[in-house]
């Protein structure tokens, strides 16, 4: 069963694209057809609607970079490729997620076991 134009891989845009990276409206085509599957991908993988767009916006910039030295392979599958391009561009935002919330959630939590309450708190808040 053939795909829509939509569904399948344009080596034109992608030769376009790496002819000339700078190229606004192959990028507009670009993120106009691989952008909703990015986003997409990143909904599945349990982001919240903002962070999807953050990653979505991270992956594309990868992409402008690669672009520069990108040669399409028809033997290969790109959405594949851009699918762990996109995977990878997750794990980073997760994991930077995790640092940061577990060095400032952590230190804090340590700070508030450190004090101690006084043993007449509720006859005093009373």
């Amino acid at each position: 069963m053939a795909g829509s134009a939509e569904s399948r891989t344009s080596p034109t845009l992608l030769g376009r694209l790496g002819r000339d990276p700078m190229d606004a409206a192959a990028w507009e085509e670009f993120v106009r057809r691989y952008g909703p599957r990015i986003h997409g991908w990143c909904r599945s993988w349990n982001l919240q609607e903002a962070d999807a767009e953050d990653v979505t916006q991270s992956v594309l910039l990868r992409l402008a970079q690669k672009m520069r030295t990108f040669t399409y392979d028809a033997t290969r599958r790109f959405r594949a490729w851009l699918r762990t391009l996109t995977r990878h561009a997750w794990s980073e935002f997760v994991e930077d997620r995790r640092r940061a919330r577990g060095s400032g959630d952590s230190r804090f939590r340590e700070w508030l076991e450190s004090l101690k309450a006084p043993e007449d708190l509720l006859a005093r808040l009373e």
